[in-house]
């Protein structure tokens, strides 16, 4: 399927939308010849002021559900440009949220929503754990709570994977995940940022949640719990079990993150966790995570996993056994990690496709959810008015002799910034705010004030015909987003597995995350031993939120049946339902 993605996305009337930002188009006042089914057609007048706008009518085209299929007439798209899109949505990879994640976890400590045991006290106290997702937006607390819950079932879903009990979190940021590890998952982990400011914020809110939390019926008036007074805070608020044990611990570590770094850290931590096991102890079994791991990381973090994992060296302190990296930021890939895959290679050598800034910064898009509710359609609109404007704008000035430079030239630009659309002008008129987008009068009015000038009133009227061609190249161009983003997720693919090979490791991508929910990244490459089946896990795998619900109750490999009282398997059917 890559072979086919790349060669739609490195066709002519593809990457002529792709490669071109709408600022260029009046500097080069030269229409590709790909794009005339419809630019004539985008610059018609609507037969009616009613009528909506020809952009509007694409993006409904693209994000027609599968009963409205056969119904294309009403939409009034020229037909190259449906098969276009057809071919578009047929291509990208689905980002449905399948049931694959959490297929039987319920974690209702995290979710409003969660169907509660029937023996569950509302009066009682919330968990530390619930008391650290103070400050979490509700699109990283469903990143959060999906991560979390899918890699406890993920850990069960081998024999090889069962026994793990550390874990590397890659690029951590506040260390949301890794206390989820921790807390929920009674793991060991290495909490790895780049940032010192943000590491030093993660061990701050280990404290955050005594603070906020409102004095429960019957909870002693001196403050903490019996568990929160047994944290073990050098390794950053790890607590012990009912029965003394280490229920995880947690460590933060900050550093510049490439492949070698990762491993130096890693080799440490895992010397500092083997303690006073025996010098010919096996290795460590390690899960590796990165929940939006930044351009380049993900494939340095999947680098150094490669590397470890063909390693030679005859006494190792840790083995890579599993690995869930979510990626994001495409416009900070470096040029060598794209593509990756011998047969992107060997193709590219035929058919060269260079992804630009413009399709890297496009990957991110997600059309599809555009139309979801009124508030995502509002935001959607408002998108497409301010790309649109400001290449309005930018006609504008660049006919305006005596505040513009001209179209030529842009010594004060490097390329990565001429390829991106900026000129001098609009990169000294910056960012405005929404409010400055009300109206074009408005626009125009405010961007005269940041940039000193003032224009003619009668070259700032507003084309309206060139308006619609822009909006629609524009919706154009973020409907191919999805299929880059596509591309570069399943050559990612093919290299891992390639990279595997003779490792007794496989990789598959799995959608983590609802794109409903805000979460646009939600595609991981999840890496795990051959006999794995992340989708049908064999293992019965039951979580039991007690009254208490600080403890939670795992019952693994076993029928339920034969553990549980009769109450209690009554509440796991409605857990599970």
């Amino acid at each position: 399927m890559s072979a086919d993605l790349y060669g739609f996305l490195s066709s002519s009337r593809t990457d002529s939308i792709l490669a071109t930002h709408p600022n260029r188009l009046f500097s080069t006042l030269d229409v590709p010849s790909e794009w005339d089914p419809w630019w004539a057609w985008a610059g018609e007048a609507p037969p009616d002021n009613s009528s909506e706008p020809k952009w509007l009518l694409l993006l409904r085209y693209y994000a027609r559900t599968q009963n409205e299929q056969g119904d294309e007439a009403r939409y009034s798209i020229p037909k190259e440009v449906e098969l276009f899109i057809d071919m578009a949505r047929r291509l990208q990879v689905s980002r449905e949220m399948g049931g694959q994640a959490l297929s039987v976890l319920c974690y209702a400590r995290y979710s409003d929503a969660a169907v509660k045991p029937s023996n569950h006290d509302e009066s009682q106290a919330p968990t530390s754990s619930q008391d650290r997702m103070f400050g979490m937006s509700p699109k990283k607390a469903h990143e959060i709570t999906r991560m979390s819950g899918f890699v406890a079932q993920f850990l069960l879903s081998s024999p090889e994977l069962a026994s793990l009990r550390h874990a590397v979190d890659v690029g951590a940021g506040q260390a949301y995940l890794s206390r989820a590890m921790r807390d929920e998952l009674g793991l060991h982990v290495l909490a790895l940022d780049w940032s010192d400011v943000q590491s030093k914020g993660a061990a701050r809110r280990e404290n955050i949640g005594p603070k906020k939390r409102k004095k429960a019926p019957g909870r002693p008036a001196d403050g903490p719990s019996s568990d929160e007074k047994k944290a073990d805070s050098s390794t950053g608020g790890g607590v012990l079990d009912e029965h003394g044990a280490p229920k995880g611990s947690l460590t933060y570590k900050t550093l510049e993150i490439r492949s070698d770094s990762l491993l130096s850290a890693v080799d440490e931590w895992a010397e500092e966790m083997q303690g006073t096991r025996e010098a010919d102890a096996p290795p460590l079994p390690m899960l590796f995570v990165a929940l939006h791991a930044c351009g380049s990381l993900t494939p340095n973090v999947l680098r150094a996993l490669i590397s470890r994992l063909h390693s030679t060296e005859p006494r190792r302190l840790w083995i890579p056994c599993a690995a869930v990296i979510v990626g994001c930021c495409y416009n900070l890939l470096e040029a060598d990690d794209f593509p990756l895959s011998g047969r992107l290679v060997a193709l590219s050598k035929e058919l060269p496709l260079i992804f630009t800034p413009n399709h890297l910064h496009l990957a991110a898009q997600t059309p599809g959810q555009w139309l979801r509710t009124t508030e995502t359609l509002d935001a959607a609109k408002l998108a497409v008015r301010k790309v649109v404007w400001r290449a309005l704008l930018q006609g504008i000035l660049e006919k305006h002799d005596a505040s513009s430079t001209p179209s030529d030239s842009h010594t004060d630009l490097d390329e990565t910034a001429v390829i991106n659309g900026e000129t001098p002008a609009l990169r000294r008129l910056g960012r405005l705010n929404d409010s400055a987008y009300v109206d074009w009068e408005t626009f125009v009015e405010r961007a005269q004030d940041r940039l000193g000038v003032r224009l003619d009133p009668a070259s700032c009227t507003k084309d309206a015909t060139m308006e619609s061609r822009l909006e629609v190249f524009q919706v154009l161009r973020c409907i191919l987003g999805p299929v880059t983003e596509s591309l570069i997720l399943l050559d990612r693919e093919e290299w891992l597995r390639d990279q595997l090979e003779g490792t007794g490791m496989d990789v598959r991508l799995v959608n983590l995350f609802d794109q409903a929910s805000g979460s646009a990244r939600n595609v991981a490459a999840v890496i795990s031993p051959e006999r794995t089946n992340v989708i049908e896990v064999r293992l019965v795998t039951i979580v039991y939120a007690t009254r208490h619900r600080s403890r939670v109750t795992r019952i693994v490999g076993k029928p339920a049946s034969t553990l549980l009282s009769i109450r209690q398997r009554q509440d796991i059917k409605a857990l599970v339902r």
